[in-house]
């Protein structure tokens, strides 16, 4: 029986346990407290809020009928929000979305949990570094432990970290530099229940902010508001070592501007910082794959960034490694 470990638990992860072959033997690490990657959940009290990504749209035929099942049990549904532009000095104009646009159901993550459902997941187990021991790979954790063996492994985390996880001598290496990857800070506050913005969405400019949401508009979501503010990615990228309180402090006054509320309606605020958000610049491969080595690279960033880019990269890996050892 081959047995391969898979380093992140987001949906990429998620995708390739789903289109293995079932008689592969699957072990997951994953450095965060639960699965979902970049489609992450916080929540605090009574609200709830998808830091990461927003929503997703479907535009492949193989994406869809992935979709189709979960969308059938009330896993996946379309987001239909009030969307407006925000810019300070300037009336607030709505916009249009032109095609569906769904979210993971109560949380963004459910699609990626439903998928890994009953698979041997390892959280909180941050991989340090792979050793290769009698033509076995074998996973060092940063809290001192290592992994059984393993005849592949498969790096499902940004390219960042990929190169810096796998053999300078991997086949597919410079796949890693070519991709660039740009950071965000994340602002979550819950709202006092009195407040009535008006919309559900809004796109943001001249800030350094360029979304936001209230998350509670989302289907499945409690009903206590709960406000989602990402920054732009450059603004990111220029203050990303800045202190967090500073930060934390600057865009939750720019958030109370550009909706002109009082700072006695905030109730709740929190800060993430994203060191890899936004595919800027993606990989030349839908994958990487070197079968010499037996270790293999997928994700969002070989492609073009969005959800449905992580699950194309991850199902043709999946493909490939299958025909592999099936000898095909």
């Amino acid at each position: 029986m081959t047995r391969i470990a898979i380093i992140g638990a987001g949906l990429s992860s998620a995708v390739l346990t789903h289109y293995l072959d079932p008689a592969i033997e699957i072990e997951i690490f994953e450095k965060a407290r639960g699965p979902g990657g970049r489609m992450a959940q916080r929540r605090h009290v009574e609200r709830h809020f998808d830091h990461g990504a927003q929503y997703f749209t479907a535009r492949g035929e193989a994406f869809q009928e992935f979709l189709a099942p979960l969308l059938q049990s009330g896993e996946v549904a379309q987001w239909t929000p009030r969307i407006t532009t925000l810019e300070k000095g300037r009336k607030r104009y709505k916009r249009t979305w032109f095609e569906p646009h769904f979210v993971g159901v109560p949380s963004m993550s459910q699609p990626v949990r439903s998928l890994l459902g009953q698979s041997r997941l390892h959280c909180g187990s941050r991989v340090a570094a792979l050793d290769l021991q009698d033509e076995h790979w074998h996973l060092s954790l940063d809290n001192g432990d290592s992994s059984p063996a393993f005849d592949w492994v498969i790096s499902t985390t940004p390219a960042p970290q990929s190169r810096e996880l796998l053999p300078t001598d991997f086949v597919d290496s410079t796949e890693f530099d070519t991709a660039s990857m740009q950071g965000c800070y994340t602002l979550m506050l819950g709202l006092d229940q009195s407040v009535s913005i008006g919309w559900d969405a809004a796109v943001v400019n001249n800030s350094p902010l360029g979304w936001i949401a209230l998350n509670n508009s989302k289907p499945g979501r409690p009903a206590m508001p709960a406000l989602v503010a990402h920054t732009g990615n450059q603004w990111a990228e220029e203050h990303i070592e800045d202190d967090p309180t500073h930060v934390e402090s600057l865009l939750k006054n720019e958030v109370l501007e550009l909706l002109d509320l009082p700072a006695d309606t905030i109730e709740h605020s929190s800060l993430h910082r994203w060191l890899h958000a936004k595919v800027s610049r993606p990989g030349n491969k839908p994958y990487c794959f070197d079968p010499g080595m037996q270790l293999a690279a997928c994700g969002d960033w070989c492609i073009d960034g969005r959800v449905e880019a992580a699950f194309d990269s991850a199902r043709q890996l999946a493909m490939r490694l299958n025909e592999h050892l099936s000898g095909a």
